[in-house]
């Protein structure tokens, strides 16, 4: 799961920043898939790796979903 997390957020850096439209919108997509994801996970289990995969997410990612 972690490394899902941080392919989507590599992903999305460089998308965010070049202003790609088309890739842009697929990065917002899978962050919002993977957020949705780690919430159904965070629901279900008390595990640490959780927790800190929560937070890097949203650390990484702030406000911009």
């Amino acid at each position: 799961m972690r490394a899902i997390v941080g392919g989507i957020i590599d992903r999305y850096k460089p998308a965010a920043s070049q202003s790609d439209p088309v890739a842009l919108d697929s990065s917002r997509r899978s962050l919002t898939r993977v957020h949705e994801l780690l919430e159904r996970i965070r629901a279900s289990s008390n595990e640490p790796w959780v927790f800190e995969t929560t937070a890097y997410f949203h650390e990484q990612i702030g406000q911009d979903m």
